[in-house]
């Protein structure tokens, strides 16, 4: 049996409006067809969008109920028989170079685990918002031995990394209810980095899509449920976080020096603190800032300046936040 060089895994939902061009764009690689093993999991779409997967042939497509994201990412793993796999969103869309590239790339570089690159934000009708998703978000794309970094946060988007078939021991299955049910590509990078370096293409690989159903909630006037995603995605992060550090102080095989350990550990403490201050009433809301600012100054990024700042605004004077927001004052429209 001849086994393909690529699996591509999609899991959908409900994108019927845009299955077709992240089918499109993987058949349409500068890479010989026959050597791409297209692996479509839809987990319960009531659109159109099994009529319209249904249109393509030479493509493995699954058809799944009553089960999850990561249910449907699992699923396409455990059936992928390529020399490498990929993932891409069912509403972005690859370049035609991706394959070529990064299938080069990792044919030459050996001892590389996982390879990965920017992205190109666009709109719901393919046009381009933003040219480079790293900027935009002003991540630091990181290679090498980048595990301790990983733990801290994610810079690797999913549909942008590339991994070896017989690595997957280290990330498969994904796990449920660890905080990464939304977040395979934190998962799989973290787990590969315990093992081997990455490396990244500083090109825009992959088109992502922004649109109504994958933004993250902008309007600030329903002050509660902004704070109350915020506390959600904490609590989340908390898991992760957990999760990754119990994983490393149990592999032998994974050696991080005891300071870099600690400081984790203390990131963590510190993130659940954070939690506390966005769950504490206006009464004790400036006590819990002043203690938090005081014990964990030196783990403190402007990113989460930023979200305490707003959360701070909005929880003591949402006239003000709106009044802000509304002059398009850059704190509140990064």
């Amino acid at each position: 049996m001849v086994f393909p060089t690529l699996s591509v895994i999609i899991a959908n939902y409900n994108y019927g409006k845009y299955i077709e061009e992240a089918i499109d764009s993987v058949i349409n690689q500068d890479f010989p067809k026959d050597e791409i093993e297209l692996i479509v999991v839809d987990y319960g779409s009531n659109d159109d969008s099994i009529e319209k997967i249904n249109k393509y042939k030479n493509i493995i497509k699954i058809f799944l109920q009553k089960v999850t994201y990561i249910d449907a990412i699992n699923k396409g793993i455990s059936l992928a028989k390529g020399k490498y796999i990929a993932f891409l969103g069912s509403d972005d869309k690859w370049k035609r170079e991706k394959s070529k590239l990064q299938v080069e790339y990792l044919d030459k570089e050996k001892d590389i685990g996982l390879i990965y690159s920017d992205l190109t934000l666009i709109d719901e009708k393919g046009r381009e918002l933003y040219s480079s998703f790293w900027k935009w978000q002003r991540i630091t794309p990181y290679k090498g031995y980048v595990l301790d970094k990983l733990i801290v946060g994610n810079f690797i988007s999913g549909g942008t990394i590339m991994v070896r078939s017989k690595d997957k021991n280290l990330f498969y299955p994904i796990p449920k209810s660890k905080g990464f049910d939304r977040c395979e590509d934190w998962w799989i990078a973290f787990n590969i980095a315990r093992r081997y370096k990455v490396d990244y293409i500083p090109l825009q690989l992959t088109l992502y899509r922004m649109h109504d159903k994958n933004m993250v909630l902008q309007d600030f006037k329903y002050k509660n449920i902004y704070i109350k995603n915020i506390i959600s995605e904490l609590n989340e992060d908390i898991k992760r976080r957990e999760t990754m550090i119990s994983i490393i102080l149990e592999d032998k095989n994974c050696y991080l020096s005891e300071k870099k350990i600690h400081l984790l550990i203390n990131y963590n403490k510190k993130t659940k603190f954070k939690k506390e201050i966005l769950e504490s009433n206006r009464k004790n809301l400036l006590k819990k800032l002043i203690l938090y600012f005081k014990n964990y100054k030196n783990f403190i990024e402007i990113e989460n300046y930023l979200i305490i700042f707003k959360v701070v605004i909005l929880r003591l004077n949402p006239k003000l936040y709106n009044k802000l927001r509304k002059f398009k004052f850059k704190l509140f429209n990064p």
